[in-house]
């Protein structure tokens, strides 16, 4: 279960991302967090290991992304924001299961 409240903060972030200073995760994730070729698919995580993640990339942990892209990225997220990114993913699976 998700907390709605977090996944509309976390809708902004993966959608608009914070402009002058983070890109939106649409752009290599997809606009539905699918994935690509390239880039893993997101939608349908579980919140605690998108949070985790995030959180490895941010420390240096996880470094397996080229240019240090999610590591860029990573630092520029609070704990909370990493919750409601994590929050509004998870939602993607249930909204898919609802349909």
């Amino acid at each position: 279960m998700t907390d709605p409240e977090l996944g509309k903060q976390g809708e902004h972030i993966f959608t608009k991302g914070f402009p002058g200073r983070m890109d939106a995760c649409t752009k290599c994730h997809g606009n539905e967090g699918e994935g690509t070729s390239k880039y893993p698919r997101l939608n349908g995580q579980h919140p605690q290991y998108v949070v985790q993640e995030l959180k490895n990339f941010k420390s240096g942990k996880r470094s397996n992304d080229a240019n240090e892209e999610m590591r860029k990225i990573a630092r520029q997220l609070s704990e909370s924001d990493m919750q409601a990114v994590a929050h509004y993913l998870a939602s993607l699976k249930e909204e898919m299961l609802e349909e």
